[in-house]
């Protein structure tokens, strides 16, 4: 998902994923880990159904995200 994206959000994904992962043991990376892929899937899911013209042009789990400040 970070090849598809710009610089500035691939930042700011990294710092977040390197803050998460600090001090933590492995199997907590694991579940991170799972839990990062099926927001990834879902995203996906929402991508498809924006450019199939569902929900207009937004990606519904998306804005989901973004309205439940998802990103800070």
């Amino acid at each position: 998902m970070l090849q598809n994206v710009e610089f500035d959000i691939k930042k700011e994904v990294a710092w977040a994923i390197s803050d998460a992962t600090y001090g933590v043991t492995n199997e907590q990376i694991k579940i991170m880990t799972v839990s990062i892929e099926g927001l990834e899937n879902t995203l996906k899911v929402g991508e498809v159904e924006k450019n199939l013209g569902k929900n207009g042009e937004v990606n519904f789990y998306a804005q989901l995200i973004d309205d439940a400040e998802g990103k800070d």
